[in-house]
């Protein structure tokens, strides 16, 4: 099988794609969705905020506030202006820098404030109707080869309004999370996100190596590797109590009880109707295979792809 693809893309064999081949075949629709099961959405949610109190920490100066704060005409065109050129389009054929960012260079406020309020704070606030939410979740998959030209790699393309928003909701905690980590674990050392964080990263990991060892206390490098692709995290965990802080189940083999306290970042938990509405749901996603005919991949959508640290 490896000969006949490296046939049908020579230039991949020979390591000369700088980007890998797309799996356009008639097995890619199946091994997608074998990629993309449907877990478990029944949680617990005894500890979640109710739906009344989420209205009544957003009509609250508070809430009024952090939102006018964080989704704001300045943040809102700073984003789609450094958004990268020519990327690829959501599925409603969005792209940030060519279609969005034009709409945020004129003084049209009002406009933009339109556009802010019912395209991206219904994903802050989570206020979706529940039959269009599996919408709202998914994205358009896409299919490359990996380097072997027979594994396949995913790549989802959400909407870009859900990415402005996950991006905006980032920059707003991105201050908090680098406190909570560095001054609550000892051990935490910041190199992403930082021009040369590789290079600090791999001095560090040579320091560390040619120091004198002791055998009875040795040193040791730890490379932790969060198995976190094609939907594998659990959802109660992800989207529900690492954002409460509280656990609806058990965990570390009955170590971690129910309704024990679990160490979270409390800035994100105002956004947390954000999680609960892309979490609670298995996700729409349409893959467009090699004779043009559409498909939808369901699966359970990962909302702690979208909000990162860098």
């Amino acid at each position: 099988m490896l000969r006949n693809r490296a046939e049908t893309f020579p230039m991949a064999a020979c390591g000369l794609y700088k980007i890998s081949p797309p799996a356009c075949n008639a097995e890619t629709v199946e091994r997608l969705r074998l990629l993309h099961p449907e877990g478990d959405l029944d949680h617990p949610k005894d500890s979640r905020p109710s739906t009344q109190q989420e209205t009544d920490f957003w009509e609250s100066e508070v809430g009024t506030n952090l939102l006018i704060d964080v989704f704001s005409v300045r943040n809102m065109g700073a984003y789609f202006r450094s958004v990268s050129p020519l990327g690829a389009p959501d599925p409603d054929g969005w792209r940030g820098r060519e279609h969005i960012s034009p709409l945020f260079l004129k003084d049209d406020t009002e406009a933009q404030e339109r556009i802010i309020k019912h395209l991206i704070v219904p994903y802050a606030k989570g206020e979706f109707l529940q039959s269009d939410l599996h919408e709202y979740a998914g994205g358009r998959l896409s299919a490359f080869f990996k380097k072997d030209l027979i594994k396949i790699r995913p790549i989802n393309n959400p909407s870009r309004w859900r990415r402005c928003a996950a991006h905006l909701i980032n920059a707003h905690v991105k201050l908090d999370a680098c406190t909570y980590f560095t001054e609550t674990i000892p051990n935490f050392i910041q190199n992403a996100g930082s021009i040369d964080g590789a290079i600090v990263c791999a001095e560090l990991v040579s320091m560390i190596h040619d120091l004198a060892q002791d055998n009875d206390n040795p040193k040791i490098i730890c490379q932790v590797d969060f198995k976190n692709a094609f939907q594998s995290p659990n959802r109660q965990l992800c989207t529900n109590d690492t954002i409460l802080g509280v656990a609806t189940r058990e965990y570390d083999e009955g170590n971690v009880k129910i309704g024990d306290i679990l160490p979270h970042l409390p800035a994100l938990k105002s956004f947390f109707p954000y999680f609960r509405s892309m979490g609670d749901v298995a996700s729409r996603n349409l893959y467009t295979d090699h004779e043009g005919t559409t498909h939808h991949i369901q699966a359970n959508v990962v909302a702690f792809k979208a909000i990162r640290w860098r």
